[in-house]
């Protein structure tokens, strides 16, 4: 006996049944058109929430986002993900000129 829900389980199998690269060409088409504006920033939070995104992590606020794709590749602030330096390992992954980048062994 399966422990998804019915729902979940009826939901799979149309998937399954689905003509798979209409759907994928009718999504891909999809997330590239512009959203309405007053539904623009309800949407991508909703999407966001959904996916689990920390959407301080962005260089701009949600309603600066045209649509899916231009959220989906969302640019993000310097601070929002540093890379850390790993004493034990001896790489410094940062980046010594804006634009430009580099791994240098780090002299230990």
């Amino acid at each position: 006996m399966s422990i998804l829900p019915f729902r979940e389980r009826v939901v799979r199998s149309l998937w399954r049944v689905a003509p798979q690269r209409a759907l994928s060409q009718l999504i891909g088409w999809s997330a590239t058109r512009t959203l309405p504006g007053p539904a623009r920033t309800a949407l991508l939070a909703s999407f966001a929430r959904q996916y689990d995104i920390d959407v301080a992590e962005a260089e701009k606020p949600l309603s600066d986002y045209d649509g899916l794709q231009d959220f989906f590749t969302r640019k993000l602030r310097a601070d929002a993900r540093p890379l850390p330096v790993d004493p034990a390992v001896g790489v410094d992954l940062s980046v010594d000129r804006p634009g430009v980048d580099t791994c240098r062994l780090a002299r230990t």
